[in-house]
């Protein structure tokens, strides 16, 4: 049961973070680009999780 519940907690701590990062409007290509690199790190902390 343990294994289970970690990862819910460690993806429902995330999401506060990810909609605080996407709260801001992206208007140019340029403010797309960097939102994208901005969410790798983010990305990559979910997909850790789910491969255990």
């Amino acid at each position: 049961m343990l294994r289970i519940e970690n990862p819910a907690d460690i993806v429902f701590a995330r999401a506060p973070g990810v909609l605080v990062s996407a709260s801001s409007t992206i208007c140019t290509f340029d403010d797309l680009a960097s939102y994208l690199i901005s969410i790798l790190p983010v990305a990559a902390s979910f997909a850790m999780p789910v491969s255990i």
